[in-house]
């Protein structure tokens, strides 16, 4: 019975003046040229025809023994029912040819949004640096008609355990973007993007911080507040702001304090504070809580 071949007998085997052959059985072969290039040949007879026929299967660098040996099964199942998977394998080829990469298909969804001009240059700047640095190397050379849910979640995975949940989200959307233009477009029959939530890879948006106004702010708000609602007079409320007048002559001449008018303001203003802000609990911020606190 003849041996099957093993993998430190394949990488010692020394190229020869001329080409020679190591079997592994079932048809498996393993040709070595004189340059020393290793590949993989199967070798078969069809019902149909008993002339003995040889179809490659890729180079031993690129095809492992083990993945050499899964391939016979799916190629004796097509002998068995009178195809020639040379046949099979030139369709899968042709197909293939036509078929857009993952890369590809990004190239053509930027450039197609660079015509239209519907977004800007830093719009469009995001998503090229984000498409180079987290997703051209584990799904650019992948054709977008074969890419499946896993595949995505494997790379947005990969993310979010680096920490980049905000990336990883955003990823996310190129990615449903361009799948988007390429479902249209008939270059791909699904979306695999849109099964995805940014929540399975905890990248939810962060909920918005509070923020507590300014005193700047507060006092802004408040001279609204006292002109457009209470109805202050102005110059009651340049002088409860502390405001100096702008021209110098009223400046010297217009003491007045209005502190009647004043008073009645600050209570309207505290009043209206307390009835309609203060006893709505969603006003109301814990100052630990606040990104300015």
């Amino acid at each position: 019975m003849m041996s099957k071949l093993t993998v430190k007998q394949i990488e010692h085997a020394a190229p020869k003046a001329k080409e020679y052959r190591l079997s592994d059985g079932n048809g498996l072969i393993l040709r070595i040229r004189p340059s020393g290039a290793k590949s993989w040949l199967y070798c078969f007879r069809l019902p149909c025809n008993r002339t003995l026929q040889q179809m490659t299967l890729g180079s031993f660098d690129d095809v492992s023994l083990k993945d050499a040996r899964s391939l016979l099964p799916a190629l004796k199942k097509q002998i068995s029912q009178g195809i020639d998977p040379r046949t099979v394998r030139a369709a899968v080829i042709a197909e293939n040819t036509q078929a857009i990469s993952m890369q590809g298909l990004f190239d053509v969804w930027i450039e197609y949004v660079k015509l239209t001009k519907e977004v800007t240059p830093k719009w469009m700047k995001q998503h090229e640096t984000r498409w180079a640095r987290h997703l051209k190397a584990p799904l650019g050379k992948l054709l977008a008609k074969d890419i499946t849910r896993a595949h995505l979640a494997s790379v947005l995975d990969g993310m979010s355990r680096k920490g980049i949940k905000e990336e990883t989200r955003k990823s996310l959307s190129t990615l449903n973007l361009m799948l988007d233009y390429g479902l249209t477009r008939h270059l791909i029959e699904q979306n695999p993007a849109r099964l995805l939530k940014p929540k399975d890879f905890a990248a939810s948006a962060n909920r918005p911080r509070d923020r507590a106004l300014s005193l700047l702010e507060l006092r802004r708000s408040a001279a609204t507040c006292w002109g457009e609602h209470l109805k202050t007079s102005p110059h009651v409320i340049e002088r409860m702001l502390n405001h100096q007048p702008l021209n110098k002559l009223i400046a010297t001449y217009q003491r007045a304090v209005y502190a009647d008018e004043q008073k009645a303001a600050w209570l309207a203003w505290g009043k209206m504070v307390e009835e309609k802000i203060a006893r709505e609990p969603t006003n109301i911020i814990p100052f630990k809580r606040t990104i300015n606190g």
